[in-house]
């Protein structure tokens, strides 16, 4: 072999190192761009997952409300011979709003003049004790 064909393979050498080490200098960017990305997904998940734990506690506080709002109601009575509210130890079953097929009660509450609130209105000392 000549010095002339030496030089030139390790030019070409040289041209293919350089090559390799920009290859892997954008490869290593990529892959710290992938991790940064990982990074934010996980935060947004972490997040996610506290709003639907929080959602669920208001969730349950709100029903926990309801229910003690039923049973407030359920002393009442109603005009025209309806039933009142049905008070039930157990709690209604969550469904998603978009499968909702809920249609207002409207109740209307004896509003005479000539009744007096002990009569619509059952009092007696055991009711009273709760409150």
């Amino acid at each position: 072999m000549s010095l002339k064909t030496i030089v030139t393979g390790t030019a070409k050498i040289s041209d293919l190192v350089a090559e390799i080490s920009t290859a892997s200098q954008e490869q290593s960017a990529g892959i710290d761009q992938v991790s940064k990305g990982l990074e934010q997904i996980e935060a947004v998940t972490q997040q996610a997952t506290a709003n639907a734990e929080e959602s669920a506690a208001a969730a349950e506080e709100l029903s926990g409300q309801a229910d003690h709002l039923r049973r407030l109601l359920a002393i009442f009575k109603v005009k025209g011979g309806q039933k009142p509210l049905a008070v039930s130890d157990q709690r209604p079953k969550i469904q998603p709003a978009a499968n909702l097929n809920v249609k207002p009660r409207q109740l209307q509450v004896a509003a005479s003049t000539e009744r007096r609130p002990e009569q619509l209105i059952a009092l007696d000392d055991a009711d009273m004790g709760r409150y």
